[in-house]
Protein backbone atom coordinates (compact mmCIF):
# COMPACT_ATOMS: atom_id res chain seq x y z
CA UNK A 1 0.00 0.00 0.00
CA UNK A 2 2.61 2.58 0.74
CA UNK A 3 4.65 1.41 -2.08
CA UNK A 4 1.38 2.09 -4.18
CA UNK A 5 1.30 6.00 -2.85
CA UNK A 6 4.77 6.73 -3.46
CA UNK A 7 4.16 5.66 -7.09
CA UNK A 8 1.08 7.62 -7.57
CA UNK A 9 2.48 10.72 -5.94
CA UNK A 10 5.87 10.29 -8.22
CA UNK A 11 2.96 9.91 -11.24
CA UNK A 12 1.29 13.11 -10.33
CA UNK A 13 4.17 14.99 -9.83
CA UNK A 14 5.71 14.20 -13.24
CA UNK A 15 2.05 15.34 -14.43
CA UNK A 16 2.24 18.28 -12.92
CA UNK A 17 5.86 19.06 -14.13
CA UNK A 18 5.13 17.99 -17.67
CA UNK A 19 2.03 20.54 -18.00
CA UNK A 20 3.61 23.59 -16.16
CA UNK A 21 6.34 22.72 -19.05
CA UNK A 22 3.53 22.82 -21.84
CA UNK A 23 1.85 25.51 -20.41
CA UNK A 24 5.53 27.83 -20.65
CA UNK A 25 6.09 26.38 -24.05
CA UNK A 26 2.37 28.15 -25.41
CA UNK A 27 2.72 30.91 -23.68
CA UNK A 28 3.07 33.89 -25.82
CA UNK A 29 5.49 36.83 -24.56
CA UNK A 30 2.74 39.49 -25.17
CA UNK A 31 0.80 38.04 -21.94
CA UNK A 32 3.76 38.21 -19.82
CA UNK A 33 2.69 40.88 -17.27
CA UNK A 34 5.03 43.87 -15.56
CA UNK A 35 5.81 41.58 -12.77
CA UNK A 36 7.21 39.05 -14.80
CA UNK A 37 8.78 41.21 -17.04
CA UNK A 38 10.62 43.17 -14.12
CA UNK A 39 11.62 39.74 -12.26
CA UNK A 40 12.52 37.68 -15.24
CA UNK A 41 16.34 37.39 -15.90
CA UNK A 42 17.56 34.38 -17.39
CA UNK A 43 18.07 34.35 -20.84
CA UNK A 44 19.97 32.46 -24.03
CA UNK A 45 21.49 33.89 -26.88
CA UNK A 46 23.28 32.19 -30.10
CA UNK A 47 25.19 34.09 -32.48
CA UNK A 48 25.04 37.82 -30.63
CA UNK A 49 27.60 40.74 -31.73
CA UNK A 50 27.86 44.31 -30.19
CA UNK A 51 29.23 47.47 -31.43
CA UNK A 52 29.24 50.83 -30.34
CA UNK A 53 30.49 54.48 -32.43
CA UNK A 54 29.86 57.74 -31.56
CA UNK A 55 27.14 56.76 -28.64
CA UNK A 56 25.48 54.56 -31.70
CA UNK A 57 25.26 50.81 -29.91
CA UNK A 58 24.09 48.35 -32.29
CA UNK A 59 23.14 44.99 -31.43
CA UNK A 60 22.20 41.90 -33.71
CA UNK A 61 20.99 38.16 -32.77
CA UNK A 62 20.04 35.66 -34.46
CA UNK A 63 18.41 33.59 -31.63
CA UNK A 64 17.13 34.98 -28.75
CA UNK A 65 14.87 33.86 -25.44
CA UNK A 66 14.71 35.21 -22.25
CA UNK A 67 14.91 38.64 -20.09
CA UNK A 68 17.81 40.76 -20.37
CA UNK A 69 18.94 44.04 -19.24
CA UNK A 70 20.82 45.39 -22.24
CA UNK A 71 21.82 48.74 -20.98
CA UNK A 72 21.33 50.41 -17.43
CA UNK A 73 21.22 53.85 -17.27
CA UNK A 74 22.22 55.58 -14.28
CA UNK A 75 20.14 58.87 -13.77
CA UNK A 76 21.44 61.88 -11.77
CA UNK A 77 19.91 65.05 -12.42
CA UNK A 78 19.68 65.27 -16.24
CA UNK A 79 17.00 63.47 -18.52
CA UNK A 80 18.51 61.57 -21.28
CA UNK A 81 17.05 61.00 -24.90
CA UNK A 82 16.74 57.31 -25.78
CA UNK A 83 16.01 56.68 -29.75
CA UNK A 84 15.77 53.28 -30.78
CA UNK A 85 14.60 50.97 -33.86
CA UNK A 86 14.35 47.34 -33.02
CA UNK A 87 13.80 45.46 -36.05
CA UNK A 88 13.05 41.37 -35.72
CA UNK A 89 12.93 38.79 -38.22
CA UNK A 90 11.54 36.07 -36.66
CA UNK A 91 9.89 35.24 -33.17
CA UNK A 92 8.58 37.13 -30.44
CA UNK A 93 10.12 40.30 -28.94
CA UNK A 94 9.65 43.25 -26.71
CA UNK A 95 11.51 46.00 -25.72
CA UNK A 96 10.72 48.25 -22.39
CA UNK A 97 12.26 51.01 -20.52
CA UNK A 98 11.75 49.62 -16.79
CA UNK A 99 13.46 50.37 -13.19
CA UNK A 100 13.42 47.54 -10.53
CA UNK A 101 9.69 48.38 -9.86
CA UNK A 102 7.99 49.60 -12.91
CA UNK A 103 7.22 49.66 -17.08
CA UNK A 104 7.82 53.23 -17.81
CA UNK A 105 7.72 52.60 -21.81
CA UNK A 106 7.48 50.06 -24.57
CA UNK A 107 8.75 50.67 -27.43
CA UNK A 108 6.83 49.44 -30.55
CA UNK A 109 8.74 46.32 -32.89
CA UNK A 110 9.67 47.27 -36.46
CA UNK A 111 9.06 51.51 -36.50
CA UNK A 112 12.53 53.47 -36.68
CA UNK A 113 13.57 55.98 -34.86
CA UNK A 114 11.63 55.84 -31.68
CA UNK A 115 12.29 58.03 -29.05
CA UNK A 116 12.02 58.16 -25.23
CA UNK A 117 13.32 60.39 -22.34
CA UNK A 118 13.70 59.30 -19.19
CA UNK A 119 12.76 61.08 -16.05
CA UNK A 120 15.15 63.63 -15.13
CA UNK A 121 15.59 62.23 -11.71
CA UNK A 122 18.09 60.17 -9.51
CA UNK A 123 17.26 56.55 -10.28
CA UNK A 124 18.81 53.54 -12.24
CA UNK A 125 16.30 52.44 -15.49
CA UNK A 126 17.28 49.45 -17.89
CA UNK A 127 16.65 48.98 -21.80
CA UNK A 128 15.04 45.31 -21.01
CA UNK A 129 14.79 42.96 -23.95
CA UNK A 130 11.64 40.31 -23.58
CA UNK A 131 12.22 37.26 -26.05
CA UNK A 132 11.24 34.51 -27.66
CA UNK A 133 12.75 32.55 -30.31
CA UNK A 134 13.76 35.98 -31.77
CA UNK A 135 16.03 36.94 -34.32
CA UNK A 136 16.43 40.68 -34.06
CA UNK A 137 18.85 43.88 -35.08
CA UNK A 138 18.60 46.88 -32.39
CA UNK A 139 20.47 50.35 -32.78
CA UNK A 140 20.44 52.80 -29.64
CA UNK A 141 21.94 56.34 -29.23
CA UNK A 142 21.31 58.79 -26.67
CA UNK A 143 21.41 62.28 -25.56
CA UNK A 144 22.40 64.02 -22.20
CA UNK A 145 24.03 67.11 -21.33
CA UNK A 146 26.05 65.55 -18.69
CA UNK A 147 28.85 63.12 -19.42
CA UNK A 148 27.46 59.34 -19.92
CA UNK A 149 28.37 56.10 -20.69
CA UNK A 150 25.46 53.68 -20.11
CA UNK A 151 26.73 50.20 -18.78
CA UNK A 152 25.66 46.96 -20.76
CA UNK A 153 24.30 44.42 -19.03
CA UNK A 154 24.77 41.18 -21.00
CA UNK A 155 27.12 42.17 -24.13
CA UNK A 156 31.00 42.36 -24.23
CA UNK A 157 32.06 45.27 -26.01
Amino acid sequence: MKKTGIILLSLLVLLSVSCTNKKTAETSIADYTEEEILNGNSYSRASSFTSTVNKKTTIKCKRFTGFEKIMTFQQKEDSIKITLTATVDDGEFRLVICDSEKIYHEFEINEENQTYTLPAAKNKYYLKAVGKNASYKLEVTYETTEPFLPKYEGTTI
